[in-house]
């Protein structure tokens, strides 16, 4: 893989950056989304900094972090644990494997950054041949832009009956499906 010429690097911010935005969106009049233009961030990072401001996790003043220690558990109560961990995760990797295209396909949602703006990609992707068989590009996430990308998958694929459609249950995909069945 070719190595890139100008690396573009993830932005570090301060805690005390983060607590003066999380407090800019508490100011009267002010909105997160206009808060997080004018502080060229997206908009899910603001809400993600409120969220780590309120439970603790961010500070910037004098007062200190929170930190949460797990209770000591008794070895019984450890093993049992452990054992409940390694059952769900036999029962969650006991699905069926996919041994041809167009068996199972799984979705998602996400925001990249395309100059100075952010667009949302929705994407199907064959779990077989780890190939996008689906995807739209939009400026807002809406069910018509993961309506797109499912439709440009199955008209490019036309998938028989039986296909497996997994998503994270996101309400863009569950609104198109929960309308179609």
């Amino acid at each position: 893989m070719p190595a890139y010429k100008n690396p573009k690097k993830t932005r570090q911010y301060t805690n005390e950056f983060k607590a003066k935005a999380v407090k800019l969106t508490h100011l009267s009049g002010a909105s997160v989304k206009g808060v997080a233009e004018a502080l060229d961030i997206h908009p899910f990072m603001l809400f993600r900094w409120r969220k780590e401001y309120r439970e603790g996790k961010i500070v910037a003043d004098k007062r200190k972090m929170v930190s949460k220690k797990p209770k000591a558990l008794s070895e019984n109560e450890r093993i049992r644990k452990l054992e409940k961990h390694v059952a769900d995760l036999k029962e969650e990797n006991d699905l069926p494997r996919p041994t041809a295209t167009n068996q199972h396909w799984t979705a998602d949602l996400t925001y990249i950054r395309v100059g100075k703006r952010w667009l949302y990609l929705a994407a199907v992707i064959d779990l077989y041949s780890r190939r996008i068989v689906g995807r739209s590009l939009g400026k807002q996430k809406t069910v018509s832009l993961t309506k797109a990308s499912l439709q440009m998958a199955l008209r490019n694929r036309r998938p028989a009956p039986g296909l497996i459609f997994h998503t994270d249950r996101g309400v863009k995909y569950h609104a198109y499906i929960a309308g179609h069945q």
